[in-house]
């Protein structure tokens, strides 16, 4: 019912003209003054309340994250205690038993980049998220594009609703779905089974790509109606094809739309969960189960004694991968086509005074 809502309220913005975009605009935000002393205070009250509630979290599981074993389980930070032991190496842990015998444990405290599940889980789940993200906006862009060449036809209404569909569809039914069609009961790709071994890591990038269609289709359809018809209709006055009016006029305008979506579809599937955990299996295995598993370590009598160190520390990566991106995306890759120009003549410039070449 929420997704019906939205799509009408989304359907009645682009009738009237108005329409949503991720990229950069030109408008300035203005300070607004508040003159009423009362609602002033009370203003900078709620929003200071909220800091603190949004940013308490996030700090005590930064500064945790460099804490040793016994400091996180006593929940007191200690100076003494800082330690990169949850981010790199690893060390024995020895205890004592209820029969007074000291035990040691080879190995068994191991920051994120020193264990070998970790890494592949986050390697594991890179890829797929950076693949299927991409996916989905090439096939947008280019089903984009068809609609607006086709509008007000049936055959781009159809296309449309094709690419929104899944936003009906609950997860974990597109995933069992694919797990169910592409198991060796059902139907062979290509005369292999996708769910088996590696193949089920082509069953998550499907899967992926799917359920993020329909994001794709509304933030880039939106950046579709920032293009001005006369900028095409100018191209195919002077001779150029469709392609190379794409490429050359529509791309540049819709590419910082483009790759915020791209960054949103990362961020989101690089630790997405409920599709991790429906295919999850040792060919499988995404960052969200790694991180889970060292939960489960963690209960099971102390089988891992830092697993709260080392979610800790998966935490403050997982913070800084979304943080690089969306600054990429957002910060580099926001800037129109003149200031993308303009960056680049300054670094060309720079570059001669380096080399001493006077004729770039």
């Amino acid at each position: 019912m929420f997704t019906v809502i939205l799509l009408s309220v989304l359907n009645h913005y682009e009738r009237k003209g108005h329409y949503l975009s991720v990229s950069k605009t030109k408008a300035k935000l203005v300070k607004q003054k508040i003159h009423s002393a009362f609602w002033n205070i009370a203003a900078h009250i709620y929003a200071y309340v909220l800091f603190v509630i949004y940013m308490t979290p996030v700090v005590m599981i930064v500064l945790f994250s460099f804490q040793n074993y016994p400091a996180i389980r006593s929940k007191m930070l200690n100076v003494k205690d800082w330690t990169l032991i949850n981010y790199f190496g690893t060390e024995n842990y020895e205890y004592m038993t209820s029969r007074g015998r000291l035990r040691t444990r080879i190995g068994s405290i191991s920051g994120v980049f020193s264990n070998s599940d970790a890494v592949g889980g986050i390697r594991l789940s890179f890829v797929m998220s950076a693949v299927a993200a991409a996916l989905a906006c090439v096939i947008v862009v280019l089903a984009v594009s068809y609609i607006f060449r086709h509008r007000n036809k049936m055959r781009a209404l159809v296309t449309e609703s094709c690419l929104l569909f899944p936003w009906l569809l609950p997860t974990i039914l597109i995933c069992y779905s694919f797990r169910i069609f592409f198991n060796r009961e059902v139907w062979y790709v290509f005369g292999n089974n996708l769910y088996w071994r590696e193949n089920v890591r082509i069953l998550i990038v499907m899967a992926y790509t799917v359920t993020k269609l329909p994001f794709a289709l509304r933030m880039i359809k939106a950046a579709f109606y920032a293009i001005d018809d006369e900028l095409e209709d100018a191209a195919k006055n002077l001779g150029a094809s469709p392609v190379y009016t794409f490429l050359k006029v529509k791309l540049p305008i819709i590419l910082p739309s483009v790759l915020a979506v791209f960054a949103l579809n990362f961020n989101a599937l690089f630790t997405e969960y409920d599709m991790g955990a429906t295919f999850q299996s040792s060919y499988g295995k995404t960052y969200a189960m790694i991180i889970q598993n060292m939960t489960m370590e963690e209960g099971r009598e102390g089988y891992n004694v830092n697993a709260s160190g080392r979610r800790c520390a998966s935490t403050v990566f997982i913070m800084i991968v979304s943080g690089i991106i969306l600054y990429l995306v957002y910060g580099v890759g926001a800037r129109d086509l003149g200031e993308r120009l303009e960056a680049r003549r300054k670094w060309r410039r720079r570059w001669a005074r380096l080399t001493g070449r006077t004729n770039v």
